[in-house]
């Protein structure tokens, strides 16, 4: 036998069923590849939307939610312009965008609103080397410009922008009083070059200086009119309420000399029936003792008389047991004596009072 080595041929045992997969899959590839790009695109624009609509959501969620603040807006916006921009530059007005408009209105003065977007490329040079520069603070002063910003991202900011409707920024609007209206005269958008914009803010306010000095003169013409009318209606006011006074004085004078010919009037009907009275009282006693004389049989009668000043005496004879009474109804029905009267004695002198209030009887 050789010693030579004998190679073995190596048999390899192929899968029918395997080969036939790997065939398939190498056919199919292309397809499936197809399908995933085909579906893969949908799904990321969904995608896309979904996280869209969610940014948007929860954008709208908060600023539902968050407490509505103009003037905190507009102290915000005060604050990050100093602080990223410059301290140094005319004055904003505090107040919110309805406060502006009330103050140039009420003063006659130019309203510059400012509308700043964060987010453009062109806001922070504007307001770096534009809007905070020493040459725009000198003309805003010397026009007396009522300068008032805010960013359009906050709500005070998106509720202006939707009344300016500005198409780019930066953007700024000339304001003025016009027929007792706020008129929106001149608007400035998109970045100018410093010089083009102070030329341009400086010829706007130039020309609109006129309509102001129209206005001041309307204004202090309806305030010298309205002034007029106010003097007119405080004499016309004075002059009903002196002519109110002195009819009710006059009246008030007739209604006393009324009362006062009532009062006189019912004095003199009770001083008629008062007289009246005397002179029935007096006949009537007149007649009594005209008829009742007392005898001067009479023992225990007493002549008494009874002197009048400045008039003749008068006398009568009385009984012991006749009252005072009787002797002043004697007296009383004489013609000469008066209403009220006294009666006294000589020697000694003393007076004669009735016993019951003065009451005369015929005895």
């Amino acid at each position: 036998m050789s010693n030579e080595q004998v190679h073995v041929p190596v048999v390899c045992r192929v899968n029918p069923v395997t080969t036939v997969f790997k065939n398939l899959y190498g056919r199919l590839t292309p397809l499936i590849r197809t399908i995933t790009q085909i579906v893969r695109h949908p799904i990321l624009l969904i995608h896309t939307v979904f996280r869209t609509i969610s940014k948007i959501s929860a954008f709208l969620i908060n600023s539902y939610f968050r407490k509505i603040d103009p003037l905190s807006d507009v102290r915000e916006f005060k604050s990050d312009f100093n602080l990223k921009y410059s301290e140094n530059h005319y004055e904003f007005f505090s107040g919110t965008y309805g406060d502006a408009l009330k103050k140039a209105k009420s003063e006659i003065r130019f309203l510059l609103v400012y509308l700043h977007s964060p987010a453009h490329y062109n806001s922070d040079r504007f307001c770096r080397d534009v809007l905070s520069s020493d040459v725009v603070t000198c003309i805003l002063m010397q026009y007396n410009v009522v300068l008032w910003g805010v960013s359009v991202r906050s709500h005070e900011g998106m509720r202006v922008s939707k009344v300016m409707h500005e198409s780019t920024y930066p953007f700024l609007a000339l304001i003025l009083p016009h027929n007792q209206n706020m008129e929106v005269v001149h608007r400035i958008e998109g970045c100018e070059a410093g010089e083009e914009f102070v030329e341009r803010l400086r010829l706007v306010l130039e020309q609109q200086e006129n309509y102001l000095v129209v206005a001041r003169t309307e204004i202090e013409t309806r305030v010298q009119n309205r002034r007029l009318r106010d003097e007119q209606d405080r004499e016309y006011k004075d002059s009903m309420a002196s002519d109110i006074e002195r009819k009710r004085k006059l009246d008030e004078e007739k209604e006393v000399r009324i009362r006062e010919e009532m009062e006189q009037n019912k004095r003199l009907e009770e001083a008629k029936v008062q007289r009246a009275n005397t002179e029935r009282r007096k006949s009537e006693l007149m007649m009594y003792f005209s008829e009742n004389q007392t005898s001067l049989d009479e023992p225990d009668s007493i002549e008494i008389r009874f002197k009048f000043p400045n008039v003749k005496p008068i006398s009568n004879r009385f009984l012991q047991e006749h009252t005072v009474s009787r002797l002043y109804d004697f007296v009383f029905s004489s013609e000469d004596s008066p209403e009220n009267f006294q009666i006294a004695m000589n020697l000694p002198r003393k007076v004669l009072y009735l016993a019951c209030n003065g009451e005369m009887s015929p005895g």
